[in-house]
Parts: C-alpha cells; sequence; structure tokens
C-alpha cells in the first residue's frame, strides 16, 4: 500500500532542501552587492586587491606559512580589483552548479534512508558479485526500475513517467558537472551529451518513445537556454547554470515526493516476492 504521510526521510530532505534553498538566495543576494559597481568605482581596477581592501578582514589577507619563508607577497590572493570583479561573475555560476550537485547528494541519502532495506540487499548483491566501490544510487529510471522489483508485496504505485524523466536528465547535468566542472553544462538541446542521455533513456526503459524523451529535453534544457538568452538581454549575467539550479530543487522534490507517497513501507526480509 503506497504511503501518505510523508516520511521521516522526505522530512528530512525537505529541511536539507530549505538550507540550500537559503545557500542560493544569500550568496547570489551577496554576490550581487559585491558585483554592484559603486561598489568599486573608487578602486582602481590594475590594483592590488590586497592593497585596495587591507581594511576588510579576510583570510585571503593572510600569508601562508611557505610564503612567509619565501618571503613571498603576503596573502592567498594577489589579483587585482578587476581581476577580482571577473572571478566574482564566475564564482555565482560555481555557486549554481554546487547546489544542484549537493541537493542530488542529499536526495541519495534520502533514498538510502527511505529504502534502507532495498538499499541493504543492492549493497551485499554488489559485493557479492565481486563488484568494486560501494554500491550507488542509480539513476532515477534505473531506481525506479529496481523498487519495482523489490516492492512486489504490496506493489508500488504508478509514478507519472514525465516526474522520472526530469528527475533523471537532472541527475545527468549533476554527472556532467561533476566530470566536467562548468565545461559540462549543456548550452543547447542538441550537444552530443544530451543526445546521449536520450539514446540512455531508451536503453533503460524501452517503453519511452524518442519523441517523449525530446519532449523532456525541451522543457528542461530548452527553457533553461531561452530563459538565460532572455536574462542576457535584460543585462543579467546569470547563465544556464541559475536555471538548472532551480530545476533540480523542482524536479528532484517532485521525484521524492513521488516515490515517497507510491512506495509502501519496506517489507520484512523474505517478503519482496
Amino acid at each position: 500500500m503506497a504511503s501518505s504521510a510523508p516520511s521521516a526521510a522526505l522530512k528530512e530532505l525537505g529541511k536539507r532542501q530549505s538550507e540550500l534553498n537559503n545557500f542560493l538566495w544569500t550568496t547570489e543576494l551577496l554576490y550581487s552587492i559585491v558585483r554592484d559597481e559603486r561598489y568599486f568605482e573608487n578602486l582602481p581596477p590594475d590594483q592590488l586587491a590586497r592593497d585596495a581592501l587591507a581594511h576588510i578582514r579576510s583570510e585571503a589577507w593572510v600569508a601562508t606559512a611557505k610564503s612567509r619563508k619565501a618571503g613571498a607577497p603576503s596573502g592567498k590572493f594577489h589579483g587585482t580589483i578587476a581581476e577580482v570583479r571577473e572571478q566574482i561573475d564566475t564564482n555565482v555560476k560555481l555557486a549554481y552548479c554546487s547546489v544542484a550537485v549537493m541537493f542530488i547528494a542529499e536526495f541519495e541519502i534520502f533514498v538510502k534512508h527511505r529504502f534502507a532495506g532495498w538499499f541493504e540487499e543492492a549493497s551485499l548483491k554488489h559485493i557479492k558479485d565481486g563488484k568494486k566501490g560501494p554500491f550507488m544510487v542509480p539513476p532515477p529510471i534505473q531506481l525506479l526500475k529496481r523498487l519495482r522489483a523489490y516492492f512486489t508485496k504490496p506493489p508500488m504505485g504508478s509514478i507519472a513517467i514525465d516526474v522520472v524523466l526530469k528527475a533523471d536528465l537532472m541527475k545527468t547535468i549533476r554527472n556532467l558537472y561533476a566530470h566536467k566542472s562548468q565545461r559540462g553544462t549543456p548550452r543547447g538541446a542538441g550537444e552530443r551529451d544530451v543526445i546521449g542521455w536520450i539514446a540512455k533513456v531508451r536503453e533503460d526503459d524501452p517503453k519511452t518513445s524518442e519523441a517523449d524523451a525530446k519532449a523532456i529535453v525541451n522543457e528542461v534544457i530548452g527553457k533553461a537556454v531561452a530563459s538565460n538568452r532572455k536574462a542576457v538581454r535584460e543585462g543579467k549575467n546569470l547563465g544556464e547554470e541559475f536555471f538548472y539550479a532551480i530545476f533540480t530543487f523542482t524536479n528532484i522534490r517532485n521525484f521524492a515526493v513521488a516515490l515517497d507517497q507510491n512506495c509502501p513501507a519496506n517489507p520484512p526480509k523474505g517478503e519482496t516476492s
């Protein structure tokens, strides 16, 4: 029987989402304050930041033991004011990427706690099969398949395919960040990694048509690209990373809620088939 009240694991995921959501907006706010041209208007762009901003208490100005011995300039950061401003534009996009990566990590913790019995059995089988490394939470499409095989008495409820596909695409974008950093950020629906995701979806779930997968790509990646172009026209420097961070919150949360509502509690051992 599917559950109705949110599980303790889902409630904990909600708390972690609130923390990351607050981190996202306060970080964006602070960067916006610092990026305001009025903050730097009286500072020569070619002046070293450690000299122009020496009055600000910062670990950036504290010399390392190695630099002291070498008689190198004090501080850990040696850039100019112009370089600070340029780096800040990069930093905020990295923060967006980090939020997406961290929230999916929290989702995987939710899976391990909400489906502890399944995760334990899968981990033991992973070891028995002689596979190296710990058992990892699989992408949403594969995860759903494995949970359906596990929850047969009673069976799972139905979860809309678009909810699963959107979550799976967000996990793929997270993997691109993890392995390629910002170089992996999808900037268009026709990129090789995006096309590869469509092919993988059809391999993992033959019931999903190419048209269905492409529709999800257009809804997620197409919307991020179009929204970023609009932001650029308005003089904003957000990047697709900003929109993927927001979409990760929404799509991963929707999938977690669907799992929580449609999966029974862990059945006793020996009653999973």
